[in-house]
């Protein structure tokens, strides 16, 4: 997440219609002329066209530093790639320049932006998502495992395994550095061989999943790396899970997204059996995110909505603090 005050400048460039100058000069560099505000995490969001409709593309900002622009056309390449190899992604759209990312500057700010296809369809939530859709969404993911992992050359990408380090050394110096320490060795014990590790999505949640006439489609790819097929599958899966642990395979979606995945590829037993270490890997990365936007000294200018923002990310933090410590 990017930080709160980086939330707040932008959030006061937007216009009663969510426009914002900023995002207008970055989607100049795709030829349009409107950008509207959708939302800011990761990235700031916004819906660009050039005829004032709804938008058919999807404009990223975030700001610029050292390896963002290089990381971003990466990113924009390995979903370009994965797409025209036929995988269930947003496929990201070249610049004027022909790069997937341009870095821009407006007053003393500067940002790095990608722009990606919009996909058309509603996007589900844990209580509404149904044992045929669960079926369907572990069909998508496999098939995006698939796609990405034939990439020929193969995509420079981050391996999991020294995030998981790195997230353990951000928390070294605290209550949990014990346990942080002891996930980060469990995951480096695993091997990379075979067929349980490749590219995967990183982030495949609900609420990166477009459904388009019924069909999964994935987007944000930021997190996508070297990794195990069923840590991608237990973060999938991890709004069905209790905190820090691991989904129960036999109930449902939990079920019906697993008989689906393996209808496209195998999920062995033995790589079931790492979905409770994966399950606490993935809650040490979340805390250690979410230890660097704590670190930002709160400003008591900062509007209400920001303040009440940094209440509930320190509520998450503490909650599951407490499971992963547990």
């Amino acid at each position: 997440m990017l930080p709160i005050s980086e939330l707040v400048r932008v959030a006061r460039t937007l216009d009663g219609d969510g426009s914002s100058r900023l995002a207008l000069r970055a989607a100049e560099h795709w030829g349009y002329r409107r950008a509207r505000f959708v939302r800011s995490s990761a990235n700031h969001v916004f819906f660009s066209n050039s005829n004032g409709g709804a938008g058919d593309s999807v404009l990223r900002l975030r700001p610029a530093g050292s390896g963002v622009l290089e990381d971003a056309h990466r990113i924009g390449d390995l979903a370009a790639r994965i797409a025209a190899g036929g995988g269930p992604v947003a496929s990201a759209c070249a610049s004027g320049e022909g790069t997937f990312a341009v870095e821009i500057g407006v007053g003393r700010a500067r940002y790095v932006a990608s722009m990606f296809l919009r996909i058309d369809g509603p996007v589900l939530d844990a209580a509404s998502v149904t044992p045929a859709q669960a079926a369907a969404w572990g069909r998508g993911l496999a098939r995006l495992h698939d796609a990405a992992t034939r990439l020929d050359p193969p995509p420079s990408l981050p391996h999991w395994r020294e995030l998981v380090q790195q997230a353990a050394e951000t928390l070294a110096g605290g209550l949990l550095a014990d346990a942080s320490a002891g996930v980060a060795q469990e995951v480096a014990r695993l091997g990379t061989g075979g067929d349980s590790f490749g590219i995967v999505h990183g982030d495949p949640e609900l609420d990166n999943v477009v459904w388009h006439v019924g069909t999964p489609r994935f987007v944000d790819l930021d997190d996508a790396a070297w990794s195990w097929f069923a840590a991608d599958v237990a973060f999938a899966l991890r709004d069905f899970a209790p905190p820090a642990g691991a989904p129960d395979t036999a109930s449902q979606p939990s079920a019906s997204f697993l008989a689906g995945y393996h209808e496209i590829r195998p999920l062995t037993d033995e790589e079931l059996t790492w979905l409770p270490v994966f399950g606490r890997a993935h809650a040490l990365v979340t805390l250690a995110r979410l230890q660097h936007t704590l670190d930002e000294p709160v400003d008591p200018q900062w509007p209400d909505w920001a303040l009440e923002l940094r209440r509930r990310i320190e509520a998450v933090a503490a909650g599951l603090g407490a499971a992963f410590a547990a």
